[in-house]
Parts: structure tokens; sequence; C-alpha cells
């Protein structure tokens, strides 16, 4: 699945003038894909074998889906083994290794990054279901969902702009005290 960076840019400019959690959430998964877009291109294989980065490139833009490795040579029309030979040989894993710390590391993004339920989560990157996308978080992380959201969050914003605040008002007082 290609997607064209041009899209992603006009999506998140269209949602700048936004009201809701809503659209704060559909920002953070825009700007997640494009900085996952330009990090594939920033990447380099370490070796010259085009093919092992043509699966590379396969499982990063299919996160969202669940892939298997017939799903990928149906695709590229090559063989299994060849697949799993020459990925491990270039990148020191297996693809579907790669492919779900990748998937993964993209749930916590998401978790971190946006108000949505692990359940919505779990829909958007076609996990079975709930309980599944949570052990799979807990096995990868050592934290559940919730858990690895409630250490990893940053405060809010607005949140700490009021702290700020608090803090200028304080400190301005004592100024003219």
């Amino acid at each position: 699945r290609h997607v064209d960076a041009q899209q992603v840019m006009d999506k998140i400019l269209s949602l700048c003038d936004c009201e809701t959690i809503t659209q704060y959430d559909e920002i953070s998964v825009e700007v997640l894909k494009l900085f996952e877009m330009l990090g594939k291109h920033s990447y380099k294989p370490q070796s010259s074998n085009g093919i092992a980065h043509v699966i590379k490139s396969f499982l990063d833009g299919n996160l969202e889906q669940k892939v298997t490795i017939q799903m990928i040579s149906e695709s590229l029309h090559i063989s299994k083994s060849h697949i799993e030979r020459t990925f491990k040989n270039t990148y020191g894993e297996t693809p579907l290794g790669y492919f779900f710390r990748n998937k993964i590391n993209y749930a916590c993004a998401l978790l971190i990054n946006t108000d949505y339920s692990v359940a919505e989560i779990a829909e958007m990157l076609s996990f079975t279901d709930a309980k599944c996308f949570s052990k799979c978080v807990k096995t990868e992380t050592g934290l559940s969902p919730l858990a690895y959201r409630k250490t990893k969050k940053p405060p809010q914003l607005a949140t700490a702009f009021a702290i700020a605040k608090g803090r200028n008002r304080i400190g301005s007082d004592l100024l003219v005290a």
C-alpha cells in the first residue's frame, strides 16, 4: 500500500482547525504516518539485496493489516523460503518478527499520542480482539496497554500550560510584593 506524503499533509492541514479530541487523535495518526513514511525513505539497507528492501517496504506499508509470509509471497511473486532467507540474511531477523515489533511500536505510539481506546487501536491494527492485542503489547513491552499509556504518555499540554501560567502568576505576585 503506497501512501502519498502530500495527501497525508493535506489531511493534517484540513484537521488543524479542530475542536474535538477525536480530530486531535486523527491529526496524531496522520503525523505518525508521515513520520513512518519519512523514516522509510531515510533507511539504507546494509546489503545490496534489493529484494529484502522490497519485502521491508511491503511490511512497513501494511502495519494496519494482518500479514503472512504467504501474503508477501503472493504480492511480490517470491517464494516463501526465499523471502525468509533473504530478509533474515539482510536484517538479522525474520520478516514476521520485524513486522510484529514494528506493529507493536506503532501501537505504542498510538497509545501515547492519541486517546483511542485499546479496543479501537486493536481494531485499527487488525488484531483479532483487544485481549489478543493486550497480550502482544505486554509480551513486547512488559506492560499492559493501559499501564504503558499511563507511564509513557506526557502530561496534557493544556495542563502543562495551566501549571506554567499559575507559576508565572505566583512569581509575578512575589515580584510586586
